[in-house]
């Protein structure tokens, strides 16, 4: 994987094949994962595709899969500035 750290618990991976993602459908639109596709990784280690992790994110701030508060993970002021960081 390339990735790129937005925060200590936060990745943006890109991918180069699909079958090194452990799940292979984003949970947010339903759509499996391509190669070269945006990843945004939660500290509870689920993927999605970056687009869909941004919309999510706008009106929760918890994993769309296990419900796990990213704001706990990140703390209160990453929390705050993580969607300016995946935009």
């Amino acid at each position: 994987f390339e990735y790129f750290e937005s925060f200590e618990t936060l990745r943006v991976l890109i991918l180069p094949h699909v079958h090194r993602v452990s799940q292979l459908t984003c949970a947010v639109c339903l759509e499996d994962f391509r190669t070269k596709d945006e990843l945004g990784v939660l500290p509870c280690q689920h993927a999605f595709h970056k687009r869909c992790l941004v919309k999510w994110l706008e009106v929760r701030c918890s994993c769309p899969l296990c419900n796990n508060p990213v704001s706990d993970a990140l703390g209160q002021t990453h929390s705050t500035n993580l969607l300016d960081e995946l935009l």
